[in-house]
């Protein structure tokens, strides 16, 4: 969920309540342009790796994706031993250097805030103002919360606050946090974010309803795994079915291909480290094919939502398939025979 603004409170609550809450005890830091990436320390010393939403942990699927979290997993992984038990937030930041950003240790860490990042070898992100704003400050926000300007606030700021605020030039704005007051974003008007062209999603999701047919009809007895990693092996089956599909479709293939979205550009690449499979790295050898192999990685591993011409019903049998698959590779050690599959996957497919 996105931070609320300075901006809608002034709206919603108008002039006096806005300066009222803004000569409350605030803490002011940078919105900073970057990916929000976060760790968790468990007891066992195992790391769990999770992005902006945290709903489930990165996966080794979500890797073999995109390369997008490649720099910051491989970083807290070479420094894990430093880390105490608890969940770390961070800023990956990847242009126009790759760097870490550290903003946030759990509370009751026994290393405080600096001596963590210091400890991990990685920037960190401290407050640009503690406590009451100054009554002239709160006039200027005011002011630029009713203006139409499109110039930054970064010079008012720093004018009031008597430091610089910007630590890497790509400040969206900043966060005010008022404790129980609320959290509200400022954001800065004259930083504009990439914007990218609208993209017909008809196309993918027929792509995707062609894949979940075609995955359907193999014959999964042949699929042979060389790993007991419930990942590994969900990769694994996704790079066979890839192979058979781009074989299936060899003269036509053409026909089958999709242009990968623009905005794909600040997400990564395909992750070509964890592919081990002979077959599919010869077929990548043509880089048309790696949205093709993208889009298999992610039928298989996410759960699929109606959307589009995507109905309800075709999304629930691409969800039992799913299952079905998951259940098969993680049955048990053994490979499963392909009667036995279509035993229990029988009702659907």
């Amino acid at each position: 969920m996105s931070l609320a603004t300075l901006k809608s409170y002034y709206d919603t609550h108008g002039k006096e309540e806005t300066v009222t809450l803004l000569k409350k005890y605030t803490v002011i830091t940078e919105k900073i342009n970057g990916h929000r990436v976060y760790c968790r320390k468990e007891k066992s010393g195992n790391i769990l790796f999770y992005s902006k939403k945290k709903s489930t942990p990165i996966t080794l699927l979500d890797r073999i994706v995109s390369n997008l979290y490649e720099p910051f997993i491989g970083h807290i992984i070479k420094h894990k031993d430093k880390l105490q038990v608890g969940e770390y937030a961070f800023y990956l930041i990847k242009e126009p250097n790759i760097c870490i950003l550290l903003t946030d240790v759990p509370e009751r860490a026994s290393k405080n805030f600096v001596e963590t990042a210091i400890s991990i070898n990685c920037f960190y992100q401290s407050p640009i103002f503690q406590g009451i704003l100054p009554d002239n400050l709160v006039d200027e926000i005011i002011k630029y919360l009713e203006s139409n300007t499109k110039d930054s606030i970064l010079p008012m700021l720093e004018t009031y606050i008597g430091k610089k605020c910007s630590m890497f030039g790509i400040t969206e704005g900043f966060v005010f946090n008022f404790q129980d007051d609320g959290t509200y974003k400022l954001d800065d008007r004259s930083f504009v974010k990439k914007e990218y062209p609208k993209t017909n999603t008809a196309t993918y999701e027929l792509m995707l309803i062609e894949i979940f047919d075609f995955i359907k009809s193999q014959d999964f007895s042949t699929v042979k795994f060389t790993t007991k990693n419930p990942f590994m092996k969900k990769a694994e089956f996704a790079f066979e079915m890839f192979n058979r599909y781009v074989a299936f479709h060899e003269k036509h293939l053409e026909n089958f291909l999709l242009e990968p979205p623009t905005f794909l550009q600040s997400k990564g690449k395909l992750n070509r480290r964890y592919i081990s499979n002979i077959r599919t790295l010869e077929l990548l050898k043509d880089s048309k094919l790696e949205y093709l192999l993208q889009v298999f990685l992610i039928a298989l591993k996410d759960i699929q939502r109606a959307r589009g011409i995507i109905t309800t019903d075709i999304a629930e049998e691409h969800n039992y398939v799913i299952l079905k698959v998951n259940e098969y590779i993680q049955k048990s050690d053994k490979l499963l025979d392909y009667n036995e599959f279509r035993k229990f996957s029988s009702e659907s497919i």
